[in-house]
C-alpha cells in the first residue's frame, strides 16, 4: 500500500530531486488576487512587488492590454513576472539579463541569484532611462 503526501511535500521533493523547477514552489505560495489587485500593486512603481499566482498574472496583463493609457508602464514588470514562473530558461549570465531586459521586458526565467548580480552590476545609463531596473526587480520579486 502506498502512502499518500500532502502536495507541499510532494513538491519539494520533486524540486529537491531536479524534476520540478523552483519557480513552480513559488506559485504554491501565491494567494489568488484579481488582477485589479496586481495593477494597483503594479502602478504604485511599476513593479510587481508581491508574490501572484501566474495565471491571476496573466489576467492582469491582458487587462493592461485592453487599458495601455492607465496601466501601460506595468507591461514590463507584468512581462518579466509572467516569464518568471512560466518561460523558458535564459543563458545565466549577468550580461544575457542586462541585454535581454535593455531590449524591452525579461521574456525569459533567470535564476535568483543571476537576478540579484544583474541589478547590483547595472550600468548607470540603463538604470537611470531604461524600465530594465523594474523588470528585473519584478522577476526577484516573483521568485523570491
Amino acid at each position: 500500500m502506498t502512502k499518500t503526501r500532502p502536495l507541499a511535500t510532494l513538491l519539494l521533493a520533486c524540486a529537491t530531486a531536479g524534476t520540478l523547477a523552483p519557480t513552480a514552489l513559488a506559485t504554491t505560495k501565491a494567494k489568488p488576487a484579481s488582477a485589479a489587485t496586481i495593477l494597483k500593486d503594479c502602478t504604485k512603481d511599476n513593479q510587481i512587488s508581491k508574490r501572484y499566482r501566474l495565471a491571476d498574472l496573466k489576467a492582469a496583463q491582458k487587462k493592461a492590454k485592453t487599458s495601455k493609457k492607465k496601466y501601460g508602464s506595468c507591461s514590463v514588470a507584468l512581462t518579466s513576472a509572467v516569464a518568471a514562473l512560466s518561460g523558458k530558461a535564459g543563458k545565466n549570465s549577468i550580461s544575457a539579463v542586462i541585454k535581454e531586459c535593455n531590449s524591452g521586458a525579461l521574456k525569459h526565467k533567470y535564476k535568483l541569484a543571476t537576478l540579484k548580480k544583474a541589478s547590483k552590476n547595472l550600468p548607470a545609463d540603463v538604470k537611470n532611462y531604461g524600465d530594465c531596473d523594474d523588470a528585473i526587480s519584478s522577476q526577484i520579486h516573483t521568485l523570491s
